[in-house]
């Protein structure tokens, strides 16, 4: 099923058949949705996530797993799973249901002090650095490499550096990518957000939510 066919009647029926006791409740499109899972919120306190694609299936064991563990030790709110779904009705793959957080997406307009907001931000991802990190998910399909080595990345990276001709100097932007490559990691473990985007924080009434 690809992603355009991912409806809220999709939702509704799902819901209808693995959790009757939501199923009465309102299904909509969220304002700004993501590519590797289609959203929609449920009644006033919730979301649910189906993934677009199944190389996004892997993601799902992981957030259900770990970001209840991650949430005692951060500073902001983040994604709080509440069940989790099988496929049917349709739908090929496992979904999520979340707790809703509240909030307007980052937006240059919306930052009324840059320097807060860098600080709220930083605190954060410092925070989330500091959670041991040892048994944590090392870097793979779930995450798409990122934390991982950065060879993973050579290919399309070469690529798009080729691609962009004289919008940037290749030789300079090589050797960089090249330093990257011959770095090693030599430190103990550490979580990675891996996508710190201004789709993936919130504005909420408390502050910056990613």
């Amino acid at each position: 099923m690809k992603k355009a066919d991912i409806t809220p009647e999709v939702v509704r029926l799902l819901l209808q058949e693995q959790f009757p006791h939501w199923a009465g409740l309102p299904v909509e499109p969220v304002e700004l949705d993501g590519w590797d899972n289609t959203t929609f919120r449920l009644g006033a306190d919730m979301s649910v996530r189906l993934p677009s694609a199944d190389m996004y299936v892997p993601q799902i064991d992981k957030e259900h797993r770990w970001l209840p563990v991650l949430a005692s030790s951060l500073p902001l709110e983040i994604p709080k799973p509440l069940a989790k779904g099988r496929p049917g009705r349709g739908f090929p793959r496992p979904w999520s249901v979340y707790r809703w957080l509240e909030g307007s997406h980052a937006r240059i307009d919306r930052i009324g002090n840059l320097t807060q907001f860098a600080i709220t931000l930083a605190d954060f991802l410092t925070a989330l650095y500091a959670i041991d990190g040892t048994d944590g998910p090392a870097a793979g399909p779930h995450s798409f490499s990122r934390g991982g080595p950065v060879a993973a990345w050579d290919a399309d990276t070469r690529a798009t550096i080729a691609s962009l001709g004289d919008q940037i100097d290749p030789a300079a932007t090589t050797e960089v990518w090249d330093a990257a490559l011959a770095s090693t990691w030599t430190s103990p473990p550490v979580w990675a957000h891996g996508d710190v985007t201004p789709s993936n924080l919130l504005f909420a009434k408390a502050g910056l939510a990613p």
